[in-house]
């Protein structure tokens, strides 16, 4: 029988990274992470843990970001083999991608109104 993952609490995060397009920084300094999950994340979190880990003014990224990747999501890739890629991906626990790698091609949209960001946004719900 497996033990239960301890509880930890991290501190003094100098930037908290949180991988949403929208507001890819938020303002807090502390993890709280219970059962193997974030439970919350703020500033000044004073909760009993069995791990505490001060962080020294370090950056967070919690879970796995891919910084670069090329989906090949485009007007010459058939859809389906668009949508495989990006379901075997989030089957791998990747759950948040955006490419602007095929985008630069004239007449299509630039980021933030990427279509490859939204059809991987919708495919992640």
């Amino acid at each position: 029988m497996s033990r239960p993952a301890p509880s930890c609490l991290i501190r003094n995060i100098g930037t908290f990274v949180t991988g949403d397009y929208a507001r890819p920084v938020r303002g807090a300094d502390s993890i709280y992470i219970e059962d193997g999950l974030i439970r919350e994340v703020g500033s000044g979190i004073s909760r009993a843990a069995d791990v505490v880990i001060d962080a020294g003014g370090i950056t967070a990224i919690p879970g796995l970001i891919d910084s670069h990747s090329h989906p090949t999501i485009g007007e010459f890739t058939p859809a389906q083999n668009a949508q495989s890629w990006v379901t075997h991906y989030m089957h791998g626990g990747v759950t948040a991608l955006i490419s602007a790698g095929e985008l630069h091609m004239p007449g299509l949209p630039t980021p933030p109104d990427a279509r490859t960001a939204m059809a991987l946004a919708h495919l992640a719900k």
